[in-house]
Parts: C-alpha cells; sequence; structure tokens
C-alpha cells in the first residue's frame, strides 16, 4: 500500500480547457418504507425512505455563456435509463 494515500494533478501543462458546461438536475419521489423496529442490542441502520427518480432536465452552456440548445427536460419513468441511454 502506498504510504501517501492522497493523489494530486500536478501536470498542470496537460490540463485541457472545456468550453462547454453542463447544468444537470434530477427530480425523485421520496417514498416512505415501512420498517420493523431495530434491534437495540446490535449496530444497525434503518432505512426509512426510497428515491424513486422520476424525471431530469439539463442544459448545454457554450463557451460565450449563452445556451447551445433549448434546455432538455424529461418527466417519466425509467429517468435514469432514459438519461443514460440518451448520452452514451
Amino acid at each position: 500500500m502506498p504510504e501517501n494515500k492522497w493523489l494530486e494533478f500536478e501536470n498542470f501543462k496537460f490540463n485541457l480547457s472545456v468550453p462547454y458546461t453542463i447544468y444537470a438536475d434530477f427530480e425523485s419521489l421520496i417514498v416512505k418504507i415501512n420498517s420493523s423496529t431495530p434491534d437495540p442490542e446490535r449496530s444497525f441502520t434503518v432505512p426509512i425512505a426510497n428515491h424513486i427518480p422520476c424525471g431530469y432536465a439539463y442544459v448545454v452552456i457554450g463557451p460565450d455563456g449563452n445556451f447551445k440548445n433549448p434546455p432538455a427536460v424529461y418527466r417519466g419513468e425509467n429517468a435514469v435509463d432514459h438519461f443514460s441511454k440518451k448520452h452514451y
């Protein structure tokens, strides 16, 4: 194992400037979970809710600071899969 657990980027001469910025946001429904009482004799974590992705939006900003396309919005089931398939 390396002694130093931190890595630092030092070769800034190889840094590439990226002229575009993407702002994205996912929305989720929060559904409560009915769970049993935990055992106080053991360490535990109690899940209290599930996040169900239900939509996303994103916008691409160009080097001039303006939108490159209108903001993209999706609302529906399988939002994560939809986003992944659209962009990969």
